[in-house]
């Protein structure tokens, strides 16, 4: 895998060849996003995004327009590909969380990819039912009345996500907290509350969970 090619530091394509992953790059639009501009919004879509490097935030306004993060996409994240069969983004919008790099690869041209190559069209879909998977559980967490039980449930997934007792969170705490549903200063007095219950020992955004 090549660390040069947009394309090779995405899971989908890393099984193909490096000659398939320079055809490929070869369909890939390179640009440049600012921090807090909207590159992806209900009537702007337009192809299927790549983060080659920084991170963008994937997030669903309410009706009385706070923002809900459904997750952050860091280098070789993407997203998109639910689009790909003519789905409707009816409340999604991605913004740059950081100043970032990305590559787009058209719809049209994307769609012809999964006709040449079988194997994509198989990883999309696996790839896909792991997304819908993370959307289910964060569901599942905001349908949680205990904030508490909340923090700590998502704490439980990310060890399990990454065999280590200890995790580092993936994003900010003022994100984490979009992400959960809270205020970043609830988010902020329950993990105090956490350590002092002995649930939890934190330093900075290292975390462990005690055994209970």
């Amino acid at each position: 895998m090549s660390s040069k090619l947009c394309v090779g530091i995405v899971p989908l394509f890393n099984e193909l060849s490096h000659d398939e992953q320079e055809l490929i790059e070869r369909l890939v639009q390179h640009r440049s996003v600012a921090r807090g501009e909207v590159v992806v919004s209900p009537d702007r879509s337009g192809g299927m995004i790549i983060v080659r490097s920084g991170r963008l935030r994937v997030y669903q306004l309410s009706e009385d327009g706070s923002e809900h993060v459904v997750r952050i996409l860091d280098s070789g994240d993407y997203e998109g590909e639910l689009w790909l069969y003519g789905g409707r983004n009816d409340n999604l919008f991605i913004s740059g969380e950081s100043d970032s790099e990305i590559c787009v690869i058209a719809y049209d041209e994307f769609n012809r990819l999964l006709e040449s190559y079988s194997g994509l069209a198989i990883r999309l879909l696996k790839l896909s039912i792991e997304k819908m998977n993370e959307l289910g559980f964060k569901n599942s967490l905001l349908a949680m009345d205990s904030i508490e039980d909340r923090i700590v449930a998502y704490l439980e997934k990310m060890q399990e996500r990454h065999h280590s007792g200890k995790i580092v969170l993936p994003m900010k705490l003022k994100d984490l907290a979009l992400y959960l549903g809270i205020t970043p200063e609830t988010l902020s007095r329950k993990l105090h509350l956490l350590e002092e219950e002995g649930i939890i020992r934190r330093r900075g955004r290292t975390i462990e969970l005690n055994e209970r």
